[in-house]
């Protein structure tokens, strides 16, 4: 049972208008100005949402019963489990939320494994949010709206892992990493220089960024490849050696499966 209601007004960007979805596994981020008839109940979701409280007082389903989200708290739902949420018949519900596809690979990695409402500053979220769908609704470029997508998701994995602290080994590779992406990095360096045998930096680096690490590499040269289309001159080939391709059909090929889409389309788009 989904019903939005006659009288609530929502905005929305879907992953058919933000390329940068697919780079974060979204599929929808938009905001909702809820009044009586707003009311969601999905027995077997497919999805992942988190849901944000920006002002009003609406009620969500919670350990088998109806509690109050108000602002500053967030109802996060993971697939697969039965969630509801409803408007009050009095008042107006103020919300913002996103959403990912329960088989997104590149969603947030510690998500809760049942309903849960978390304590949340909206107010970022919802700025990011506004500022996407106005990127979205004046046709603003693909450069743009990636800018609010990273700003989304980066809340949006900070909301659901607030006790979880980035591993400063960890961290302190990617900085190697992202400052030398034309190296040819290999697995037994990688870990030497994160101070861990192999098989513990697998599953360090699985943990947190839901790739191994080699994928981990492939995907931040790809995402630096994707900024430099967007905002630099430089000739394609040019890129690819500078982000760690040498042979020019090799990158177009993973940059492609990556984004959709080839480096030069992805460029003119921007």
């Amino acid at each position: 049972m989904q019903h939005i209601g006659a009288r609530t007004r929502e905005r929305m960007a879907s992953d058919r208008e933000v390329a940068a979805f697919a780079d974060c596994g979204l599929a929808l981020a938009g905001s909702s100005l809820a009044r009586a008839g707003f009311n969601f109940y999905r027995p077997t979701p497919d999805m992942r949402q988190l849901l944000v409280c920006t002002g009003g007082r609406g009620e969500v389903w919670l350990d088998g019963r109806w509690r109050d989200l108000t602002a500053g708290e967030a109802y996060y739902t993971p697939a697969g489990v039965p969630h509801a949420y409803r408007a009050k018949a009095r008042g107006l519900w103020s919300l913002c939320w996103l959403t990912y596809p329960a088989a997104a690979p590149r969603a947030p990695r510690f998500a809760p494994r049942a309903p849960v409402v978390l304590p949340l500053n909206p107010r970022p979220l919802a700025l990011a949010v506004e500022g996407l769908c106005e990127a979205v609704a004046h046709r603003a470029p693909q450069s743009e709206r990636e800018l609010w997508t990273r700003l989304l998701h980066q809340h949006m994995q900070a909301a659901l892992a607030p006790a979880t602290a980035q591993d400063p080994r960890l961290a302190a590779l990617w900085s190697a990493v992202d400052a030398d992406l034309a190296h040819p990095w290999t697995l037994a360096e990688l870990a030497q220089r994160a101070g861990l045998n192999r098989e513990s930096f697998r599953r360090a680096c699985l943990a947190e960024t839901g790739r191994s690490p080699l994928r981990e590499v492939a995907h931040r040269r790809l995402r630096r490849a994707a900024d430099l289309l967007r905002h630099t001159p430089d000739k394609v080939a040019a890129i690819g050696q500078r982000v760690g391709f040498s042979d020019p059909f090799a990158f177009s090929v993973a940059f492609k499966r990556a984004w959709s889409r080839s480096p030069r389309a992805y460029r003119e788009e921007g």
